[in-house]
Order: C-alpha cells, then structure tokens, then sequence
C-alpha cells in the first residue's frame, strides 16, 4: 500500500479536497528524506570538499541539513494534517522487505 493510500485511509471522513497539497508534499518530503539518507549513507557525514591537489578541507556533509529539513517538515505536516503518533504507529513496516518504493509507488 503506498503512503498516500495510507494518509488518505487514515483521514477517512475528515479528509478535505484542501488537504491534497499537504499530503503531497508528506510524500516529497518522504522522498527527499529517503535520497537525503541514502546520500549520507554513501558519502558519510563529513566530506572533503578541496578542489585539486590542495589540502583536504572537510565539513559536514550538506545532506544532513537537507535530512534535518525533511525530519521537521514531515512532523509538522503531520501536525497539520492531524495525524498523530499512534496513527503512525499503525503502520507496521515488514522488516524483512524495504517498502520505502511500494509506499512511493
């Protein structure tokens, strides 16, 4: 079942045509948060960003501000759209399997 079935499933009766934007932009944080990790996951958070043969020069990786962003945005979404933990909670994930593209499909 993707994530959109499941919000609008939860909503049930208090969904409003006015809550399609919310709930799309659930699903691109969703999206964002998921390339955000996969991206720090590869790259580590801390990265050299020197160009050429000088010195390296490490920061932290800019794709933790991105995942921090994505993390915020999809809680207040979900304030916004009245949805709370233990609705959350609900929606048990299969350990043995990565759902993240059923869910976006």
């Amino acid at each position: 079942m993707n994530l959109k079935k499941k919000v609008l499933d939860l909503l049930g009766s208090q969904y409003k045509p006015s809550d399609e934007p919310l709930i799309d932009e659930l699903i691109y944080n969703f999206k964002m948060l998921q390339r955000a990790k996969d991206g720090l996951e590869s790259e580590g958070l801390i990265i050299n960003v020197s160009r050429g043969d000088t010195d390296p020069y490490y920061q932290k990786n800019p794709l933790f501000s991105v995942y921090d962003t994505c993390l915020k945005n999809i809680n207040a979404l979900y304030t916004k759209l009245n949805i709370s933990p233990l609705d959350r909670r609900n929606w048990a994930v299969d350990d043995n399997e990565d759902s993240f593209d059923n869910d976006f499909s």
